[in-house]
C-alpha cells in the first residue's frame, strides 16, 4: 500500500512519471492476480478480493495511460 500511495503522490505532483506509474500499477495487478490464483489460498473470499484488487489496479494503469495518450 505504501508503494501505491507513493505512485498516487507522484502522479498528482507531476506528469513526468505517468508511464512509469502505469507500469508499476500493472505490475502490482499481476502480483495480486498470482496471489488470487494460488492453488491453496487461505479462503475463497480472500481470493475473490485479491482478484478484484488486481482488476482495479489494472484498470487504474490503463486509465492513466489513456489520460496521457499512450497505450
Amino acid at each position: 500500500l505504501v508503494h501505491i500511495d507513493n505512485i498516487g503522490r507522484s502522479v498528482s505532483a507531476s506528469t513526468q512519471d505517468h508511464v512509469n506509474a502505469a507500469k508499476r500499477l500493472k505490475d502490482f495487478a499481476g502480483t495480486f492476480e498470482r496471489f488470487a490464483k494460488n492453488p491453496q489460498p487461505p479462503d475463497e473470499a480472500l481470493a475473490v478480493r485479491l482478484a478484484a484488487v488486481a482488476n482495479n489496479l489494472r484498470a487504474a494503469s490503463e486509465e492513466l495511460l489513456r489520460a496521457i495518450g499512450t497505450s
